[in-house]
């Protein structure tokens, strides 16, 4: 994904760019960093630990809070099926303009197919590129902003990553 978006920008006519992502987009910025150093030249990420670094702490408070990281792992097609299912059924209750064509969208079986193969590659192939970057030191050579929701699940289960303490109400 990250050659990918590299690929769109210098399409676009931009050669070097700034990066924001939250959730898959901030891993996506994070591998675009990594790998395409001459071409980001800032990167933000939001709300986001990367994966390699949840798989590698996983604790049962995550597993409780985020079930579908380890449903979607399952084989093809069992998770996309339960998906589609579930994306009908709120397509059926209604919504807004807006809510209606999003999930109309996401109800096609092969969208639902591509969200689960992105988690599937999260915890196999992601995981080999970014161990062998652990072992290399390679970084992030760009200024990096890092921002966090304070309620955000993540950031309360690993309120430690960043070295920081929790505050006290």
């Amino acid at each position: 994904m990250a050659l990918d978006g590299v690929e769109v920008m210098q399409h676009l006519g931009y050669n070097q760019f700034r990066m924001v992502g939250h959730d898959r987009g901030g891993r996506v910025g994070r591998r675009m960093a990594l790998d395409h150093p001459d071409k980001v030249m800032k990167l933000a990420v939001l709300d986001i630990i990367p994966a390699h670094y949840l798989y590698s702490h996983v604790n049962l408070d995550f597993v409780r809070a985020y079930p579908h990281w380890f449903n979607y792992l399952q084989p093809a097609l069992g998770p996309e099926t339960q998906l589609q299912m579930q994306t009908q059924q709120q397509l059926g209750r209604g919504g807004n303009d807006a809510q209606k064509e999003y999930l109309r969208h996401r109800s096609q079986l092969s969208m639902e197919h591509a969200m689960c193969e992105d988690y599937r590659a999260s915890a196999s192939v992601d995981l080999k590129i970014d161990e062998a970057d652990i072992k290399a030191a390679k970084k992030i050579r760009c200024p990096l902003l890092t921002l966090w929701s304070a309620t955000n699940r993540v950031n309360q289960i690993y309120d430690n990553l960043f070295g920081k303490k929790k505050a006290s109400a």
